[in-house]
C-alpha cells in the first residue's frame, strides 16, 4: 500500500514513474507516465506492453538481473510503444525496491522521452556520413587529376633538360631554364594538391631524405630572379658555409615550397633595391 506522501512524490516527479511488483505488474504510476504512454496500466504486466518488440528481450534480461539481485540499477535506451501504436525513444533508469530485511519487493522505473535527442544524433550521423562521402569523392577527384597532370609535366621537364644539354645561345638557355623551372613549380603545385588529399584522408607523411640545405635557397633565388629583376630588384642567395653541414635530413620539397611562397611577397612589397635569401648555421644552444 502506497502512503499519501509517497503518492504525492510520485505525482510530482518530473519523469514518467512506474512502480512494479516482483511479477512485473504495475502497482502505481504518475500522471506523466499516463500522459506519455496514453495508458492506465495499473494491474497490468506493463514492461512488454509498452516496449517495442525489438527491445523486449533486452528489457526482460535487465529486469531479471534486477529482481535476481545481480545489479542495483539498470539504465537502458530503448524504443517504447504508446497505446495508440506510436513509437518513441526513451531512457529507462530502474532499481530494485527492498524491505527492511533486504528482500526485493518490486521495482521502480523512471522513463525519459529522448526522441528529440536521438533524432538529432541520427541527423548528425547522416550529415557526417554525407560530408565524409563528399570529402572522399573530392579526394578521389583531386588525386586523379593530379596524377593525370604529373605525366605531361614530367615530360616537359625532361624535354627542357634534353634541350638544355644541347649547345644553345645565352637567351635560348635562359628560356629553356625558365621552362624547366616553371614545370618543376607546377609539379610542386600538383604535389601540394596531393598533400591536401592526403591530409584530409589522414595519410600525409613527411619525407625524411637527405639533401644539401643550400639547394632550396639557390633554387628559389634562381626561379624568382627574373621576376625581381623586372622590378629593378637584385635577388641574391647568400649561403654562409661556415659551420653549415653539406647534408641534412628533412623534407626538401616542402622546405622549397615554403620559401617559394614567401619570396613573391617579398618581391611585391620591396622597393627597388636588394633582397637576400640567407642560410647560415645557428649557434649551438
Amino acid at each position: 500500500m502506497i502512503d499519501t506522501v509517497l503518492t504525492e512524490m510520485l505525482q510530482q516527479a518530473p519523469g514518467a514513474v512506474s512502480l512494479l511488483d516482483v511479477e512485473g505488474r504495475q502497482i502505481a504510476a504518475n500522471a506523466e507516465f499516463r500522459r506519455l504512454f496514453r495508458l492506465d496500466a495499473t494491474g497490468l504486466v506493463v514492461s512488454d506492453l509498452v516496449t517495442d518488440p525489438a527491445d523486449r528481450e533486452v528489457t526482460r534480461d535487465a529486469l531479471r538481473r534486477l529482481l535476481g539481485g545481480e545489479v542495483e540499477i539498470v539504465e537502458l535506451e530503448k524504443r517504447y510503444v504508446r497505446a495508440d501504436g506510436t513509437r518513441f525513444w526513451g531512457r529507462l533508469r530502474s532499481r530494485a525496491l527492498r524491505d527492511r530485511e533486504g528482500r526485493i519487493t518490486g521495482l521502480i522505473g523512471v522513463i525519459e522521452d529522448i526522441t528529440e535527442r536521438r533524432s538529432a544524433e541520427e541527423r548528425a550521423a547522416i550529415a557526417i556520413g554525407e560530408r565524409s562521402a563528399a570529402l572522399d569523392e573530392r579526394t578521389r577527384f583531386v588525386t586523379q587529376v593530379s596524377h593525370e597532370l604529373r605525366e605531361p609535366l614530367h615530360t616537359i621537364t625532361d624535354l627542357a633538360e634534353a634541350l638544355g644539354a644541347r649547345p644553345l645561345g645565352e637567351e635560348e638557355r635562359q628560356l629553356t631554364d625558365a621552362i624547366r623551372n616553371e614545370a618543376v613549380h607546377l609539379a610542386g603545385l600538383v604535389e601540394d594538391l596531393l598533400d591536401l588529399s592526403r591530409l584530409q584522408s589522414g595519410t600525409l607523411t613527411v619525407d625524411d631524405g637527405t639533401f644539401d640545405p643550400a639547394a632550396p635557397v639557390r633554387a628559389v633565388a634562381e626561379r624568382f630572379g627574373p621576376q625581381a629583376a623586372a622590378k629593378g630588384l637584385e635577388l641574391a642567395a647568400t649561403v654562409a658555409t661556415d659551420g653549415l653541414p653539406t647534408v641534412v635530413r628533412g623534407d626538401e620539397r616542402r622546405i622549397t615550397r615554403i620559401l617559394a611562397e614567401l619570396l613573391p611577397h617579398a618581391v611585391a612589397s620591396t622597393a627597388p633595391g636588394r633582397i637576400a635569401v640567407g642560410l647560415s648555421a645557428a649557434a649551438a644552444a
